[in-house]
């Protein structure tokens, strides 16, 4: 019989440390966005409108999030997108990816 290696114990709290952590912060990134529009909304009486571009430009400073000169229709569903929502849409993607890929037993 094959006793499990403290090794492996250790890589698996590695792999669910690095899903778990973007996870983690995709939720925090989205309830900011959301409590910094709903404390806008309140103070000055208007609902700012965060972007999938606008976040995708800050993070990356590409100037096709900006300006595109290809792929306008993607770049019109990410305009489209609140940030929030997108950070949400990420994490179920990571979830989906990690159970994908967590190791069958």
């Amino acid at each position: 019989m094959v006793e499990a290696s403290d090794d492996n114990i250790t890589l698996e709290r590695l792999t669910l440390w690095a899903v778990m952590l973007p996870i983690f912060a995709a939720m925090v990134g989205a309830c900011v966005i959301w409590v910094h529009q709903a404390a806008t909304f309140l103070q000055a009486g208007y609902w700012p409108a965060y972007s999938a571009n606008a976040g995708l430009h800050f993070l990356t400073g590409a100037s096709w999030f900006v300006a595109p000169d290809s792929w306008l229709g993607v770049h019109r569903m990410l305009e489209f997108l609140n940030a929030g929502v997108a950070l949400i849409l990420a994490l179920f993607a990571a979830m989906a990816a990690a159970a994908v890929m967590a190791p069958k037993r």
